[in-house]
C-alpha cells in the first residue's frame, strides 16, 4: 500500500522519523532523542518556505514566549548587566544640553465619549492573537461584539471621564528576550 507523500503531510514525516533505523542505541534515551531531533529538523526544513507555519511549529516545540533557561546567567549577573547598561547610557548623555520646553496655546478640554461603533470597529480590527491574560478568545469577542459593544463603550467612557483604569487592565505578561546572547562575555 502506497502512502500519499505531500510536503504538508505531517503524519508521513512522523512515520518516516519513527521508522528510520537507529544508528546507535548505546546510551538510554539516545534513540528517542535522535528521532525527536530528526522529526523537528525535517519539519522546520520542510516549512522554511512558509515562515508563519514554521514559527507555529517552533512555538509548539518550545512553548510560546519561552526561551530555554541558561544556567550560566544568574539573577545577579542579569541585574549587574542592566545596571551597567543604564550607567553607560547616562554617562554618554551627561554632556547633552537640557531639553527646551515651550508653552503652547493648545488646550485639552477632555475625552469624548466612546461610541459603540468605535468599539465595534476597533474589536473587528484586532488580530486573532491571544495573550495568557485574555479571559475571552479574540474570535469569540469578535463574534459577540454586537452584544458587548454597548457595555464596553460605557466602561471605556467612564474610565476616561473619571481617570480610573480597572485594576484588571493594569496587569501584563512580559516575556523578555535577549537580542544578544553573548552579552555575558562583555561583562
Amino acid at each position: 500500500m502506497q502512502e500519499a507523500r505531500t510536503s504538508g503531510d505531517t503524519f508521513y514525516v512522523r512515520r518516516q522519523c519513527l521508522e528510520a533505523p537507529a544508528t546507535s542505541l548505546s546510551q538510554p534515551g539516545q534513540w528517542s532523542h535522535g528521532k525527536r531531533e530528526a522529526f523537528w529538523q525535517h519539519l522546520v526544513t520542510q516549512q522554511s518556505s512558509r515562515p508563519r507555519q514554521m514559527w507555529q511549529s517552533i512555538d509548539s516545540l518550545l512553548g510560546p514566549g519561552q526561551l530555554p533557561a541558561d544556567a550560566a546567567i544568574s539573577a545577579t549577573d542579569f541585574h549587574r548587566f542592566f545596571d551597567k547598561k543604564v550607567a553607560d547610557i547616562r554617562a554618554s548623555t551627561r554632556s547633552t544640553a537640557d531639553p527646551v520646553y515651550s508653552i503652547s496655546d493648545c488646550a485639552f478640554p477632555g475625552f469624548s465619549a466612546v461610541s459603540t461603533d468605535d468599539v465595534t470597529a476597533a474589536v473587528l480590527k484586532l488580530p486573532n492573537k491571544q495573550c495568557q491574560l485574555d479571559p475571552l478568545p479574540k474570535w469569540l469577542l469578535k463574534e459577540c461584539v454586537g452584544e458587548l459593544a454597548p457595555f464596553l463603550s460605557h466602561l471605556f467612557s467612564l474610565s476616561l471621564q473619571q481617570g480610573v483604569v480597572p485594576a484588571s487592565f493594569k496587569s501584563a505578561f512580559i516575556c523578555s528576550r535577549l537580542k544578544n546572547r553573548a552579552w555575558t562575555l562583555q561583562m
